[in-house]
Formats: structure tokens, sequence, C-alpha cells
């Protein structure tokens, strides 16, 4: 049986917790319960629990400052956290101080159930685990069961990640984890380093506003301890490859959009403004990126980019008034934003294999004089 206490200072709620759950069937005993932060402590450190169940706000001590004090006195209990809150941030905040697992009011049996049954199954296995690292070190074979990603490997993994390079990141992944297997590091390890892992990831995309609902999603299923119904080395792997390709294929989509958004602002403010003697670095002041982002996407949608944009605009507008109106060459050259008739006329005849005139000629469909 491993050893719980239940903490809630809801006195109506942990009672419920305490007797209405069949927590031996689940393989837990309460030994004890606390009404607030501080007894819940002072009972944590007394006892030395497998596990705590506590909920987030408590009187005299909050259960972030617990969960804090109990990782100072290196106590090995696992917490899991009731709680209100649904906001990423907080959960990622309890996930940095170590808490395994985390369900939110009002409380759901069933889940409830789920969340402790995988708890006690990887405590299980954990327990284990070092039983087998005990014996191999018995049998004078060493196993790291200290193994932490060096700075190095994880800011180069973060950095290509943020690049949006899926076939380096895959391949960095790779190398690192048969690294992990040649060193003989233990499943629990593996594990809080790919955790660590996301989680500097996951700053690194919130630093940059990349973070939304869907790279949100995706990151919680970390929380909820997925690795405990994963078999071996193997799985592990396939487990972070896929949820890599899944984050990267998220914000490839997202920047996808934001470029198409960022093409039609783009698109709108020269059609609006093409008459005028507008530049490249007055379009990106515009719509809020910068000159190079601009002409990398301008150059994606049209070879030319901008130049060509603009003139290609400039010209739809002179063939229209070429047509449809009686205004002299030189007059339609300005009104389209061309300094002078030559220059406008050299640039019509460019694109169209013949000058203005010629053009109005062949296409004239207005009334009047017409220039020539």
């Amino acid at each position: 049986m491993l050893k719980m206490i239940i903490a809630d200072d809801d006195e109506i709620i942990r009672i419920r917790l305490v007797k209405k759950i069949d927590w031996k069937s689940m393989g837990y005993e309460v030994v004890s319960e606390a009404a607030d932060g501080r007894e819940l402590l002072e009972k944590t450190l007394k006892y030395k629990p497998d596990v705590v169940l506590t909920d987030i706000k408590m009187p005299f001590m909050s259960g972030i400052e617990y969960v804090e004090a109990v990782r100072r006195n290196q106590l090995q209990t696992e917490i899991v956290i009731i709680t209100g809150y649904a906001e990423f941030e907080y959960v990622q905040k309890l996930l940095h101080l170590g808490v395994c697992g985390y369900l939110l009011k009002p409380l759901d049996k069933e889940e409830l159930k789920e969340c402790m049954c995988k708890l006690r199954d990887k405590i299980s296995h954990n327990q284990e685990l070092e039983a087998m690292v005990r014996q191999d070190k018995a049998r004078g074979e060493e196993i790291s069961i200290n193994y932490a990603m060096p700075e190095e490997i994880k800011k180069t993994l973060v950095d290509t990640f943020l690049e949006g390079k899926a076939v380096e990141v895959l391949t960095l992944i790779e190398t690192y984890h048969t690294e992990m297997c040649v060193n003989r590091v233990s499943f629990y390890q593996m594990k809080q380093s790919y955790t660590y892992l996301f989680n500097s990831i996951y700053r690194a995309l919130r630093e940059k506003g990349k973070v939304d609902d869907e790279v949100k999603g995706l990151m919680l299923t970390l929380f909820e301890d997925p690795f405990s119904e994963l078999k071996d080395g193997k799985e592990l792997l396939d487990f972070i490859r896929t949820l890599l390709e899944k984050l990267l294929g998220s914000l490839q989509r997202r920047e996808n959009e934001e470029e198409n958004l960022h093409l039609q602002k783009s698109l709108d403010y020269i059609d609006k403004h093409f008459a005028q003697n507008i530049s490249m670095a007055e379009v990106a002041n515009h719509i809020g990126v910068s000159y190079g982002y601009l002409s990398y996407i301008l150059n994606e949608s049209v070879e030319g980019g901008f130049v060509r944009i603009l003139r290609n605009r400039r010209m739809k507008e002179a063939k229209k008034l070429l047509t449809s109106s009686d205004l002299k060459i030189y007059d339609i050259a300005e009104q389209c934003g061309f300094t002078n008739s030559r220059y406008f006329c050299t640039m019509f005849y460019s694109d169209m294999g013949m000058t203005p005139t010629e053009y109005r000629k062949r296409n004239y469909r207005g009334s009047g004089k017409q220039d020539v």
C-alpha cells in the first residue's frame, strides 16, 4: 500500500475524499489528513507519504508554497493538486515544481480514479527501476540515474525547433536518445530530460508570442503523464517524435496564416497607395513587420517582389485609363505613380510589347478625342 495524505480546508470535501473513495482498491492507505497548508507540511515531514492530494488554495500556506517546501526538504513525495485554475501558465508553474498531476474542480470521480491509478503504476514502475539500479550497482554495473540534458544540446534543439527545421530537430532527438541508451540512462530520467526540453521549448515560444490554444493543448499532454503507458525507450522516442511533429506542424500552419495575413495587408496598402511614391519600407512600417520579412513574403508571392507587384498594379490602372478615358498620356502616367511620361512609356512597352498609344488604339472603349 502507498501512504497518502489528503488536504483541503473545506471539511466537507475533505471528509468525502477520505471516506467516500475506495482508496484501498487503488492501492492507497490514507495515513492522515490536513485542513491547512502548515498542518499539511508538518504531517508530510512526519509521515513522508508516497502521495499527497491537496487543494491549491489553503490557509496559512498556499499549495505552491507547500510544494516548494516539500522540494526544499528533498522528499520524494508525489503531489497531485486540486485546482479551480485552468490557465496553462499556472499549470506550468506547478510542473516546474515537480507536481505530478492536477485535477480541476468540481472533481469527477472517474477522472480522480484514473489519475490516481496512473500515479500508482508510475510509482510502482519507479520503485522497480530503483531496485534494478541497486542490483546492477551491487554487481558493479553503473547506470546513470541523474542524467540531465546538457545545456548546449538543449539550446541547439530549442533554436533548431524555433527555426522550424523539422528534419534537423528529429535527427538531433534521435542522436540524443541513442546517447542516453548507450549511457544506460533510466526510463524515468529519460522522461524527466524530455520534460525539461519541452518546458524550454514552451518558454521560448511564449517569449516569441507563438503560443496559441493548439500549442497549449499539445504541451498539456506532457503534464498528464503519458509516459506511464509507454513500455520502453523505443515507445518513448516514438511519442517524442510524434509530439515534436505535431508542434512543428502547428507552428508552420500558424506561420503560413500570419504570412498570408501580412501579404494581404501589404497588397491592400499597395492597392490604395500605388499612385503615390511609396516604398517597401513604408509598407512594412504600416503593417508592423520588418523590411526583411516583408521582402521575403512578397518575393515568395510574386517573382520580383515589391517592385513587380507595385508595377503590375500601376500598369493595371494605366490600361484601365487608356481604354476608358480621354486623359493625356502624361496625365495617366502621373495618376498611376510614374515620375514622368517617358519612363512610363518605357515600362509599358517592356510589359505589353507596345506603346501606350498603340494599346489605346487597339482597346479604346471610351468616347471623345483620343490622345495620340
